[in-house]
């Protein structure tokens, strides 16, 4: 490695570790110090900031890591931004929730909002798993999901600076049909893709093209299907109702088995039907909408 590839600093969201490992491999970084903000305490990430600052050159931070930018700017560091990633148009279904008492996420944190609701207004499992079909996800506004998700994208690059940049890394991952795994984790070209483009941007070496098995970036513990319906919309090929947990080995085939499972959590959880609830989102267009599938009147 010459001397001149500097050494970086990654400090943001999921996709710290995967950004930092795709820069190590294409050789745009001599080394990478991946530190991301989850579970880290102002305080603590503040520490850990001040202990790398001698031994890294350029950091790379999400908008909102504003201690890492705080930290950046005593230390006289050359910051990039990076974009937070967020497109729901391939899983729309997807959402928080929580005990609406405690607060306390529910595990997995990842929840269908058509189960959710149908946990919560009494539908047994059968009569949930029935709604998963084109006339509800008509009704979710699911098929109109991608301007919208567009839009998410939008912004992301623009507070990151990176306005100018979205069409190039855009075209290239959407070549690949469904390039998330979920809402808010890309696939692993998605990630390569980004890496390439903020090295670009902060004017670092590319050595070298990383090949397919090369990093792990630790975002694929969670593969959330794209339901045929909406692989048929997007035109799209794999859509399927195959859930798969790889950090757990677990995998669920079908609807019917899926909700089943969700419920049977939410169960274990001690979560009553009065008790879950969707967060982080406005839930009454999903109540409004589910009500009019099923008919059933506003209390």
């Amino acid at each position: 490695m010459t001397a001149s590839a500097p050494r970086v600093l990654v400090s943001g969201n999921c996709l710290t570790a995967g950004l930092a490992a795709a820069l190590l491999r294409m050789g745009a970084a001599s080394e990478t110090h991946a530190l991301p903000l989850t579970g880290e305490t102002p305080d603590a990430l503040r520490a850990k900031l001040d202990t790398l600052a001698a031994s890294t050159d350029l950091w790379l931070l999400s908008p909102n890591n504003k201690v890492g930018r705080a930290a950046a700017q005593a230390h006289g560091k050359r910051v990039q931004l990076l974009p937070l990633i967020q497109f729901g148009a391939f899983q729309p279904d997807i959402c928080y929730a929580w005990h609406r008492g405690t607060r306390t996420l529910t595990s997995p944190h990842y929840n269908s909002a058509i189960v959710v609701w149908g946990w919560r207004n009494g539908l047994d499992a059968g009569a949930t798993a029935a709604l998963f079909r084109a006339e509800t996800f008509a009704a979710l506004g699911y098929f109109d999901a991608w301007a919208p998700g567009l839009k998410d994208l939008q912004r992301a690059f623009a507070d990151a600076g990176l306005a100018h940049r979205l069409a190039d890394w855009f075209l290239a991952v959407k070549r690949e049909g469904c390039f998330m795994h979920s809402i808010n984790h890309p696939r692993l070209d998605a990630v390569v893709h980004l890496a390439r483009v903020l090295a670009e941007e902060a004017g670092l070496p590319l050595r070298r093209e990383v090949q397919s098995g090369e990093i792990h970036d630790g975002l694929n513990g969670t593969i959330w299907p794209v339901y045929p319906e909406i692989a048929e919309r997007l035109g799209i090929h794999g859509g399927s109702y195959a859930w798969k947990y790889l950090t757990q080995n677990r995998f669920i085939d079908g609807v019917e088995d899926f909700v089943a499972q969700a419920f049977a959590g939410y169960l274990r959880q001690g979560l009553g039907r009065e008790d879950l609830e969707i967060t982080y989102q406005d839930a009454s267009p999903i109540d409004r909408a589910l009500r009019r599938i099923t008919a059933m009147a506003c209390p």
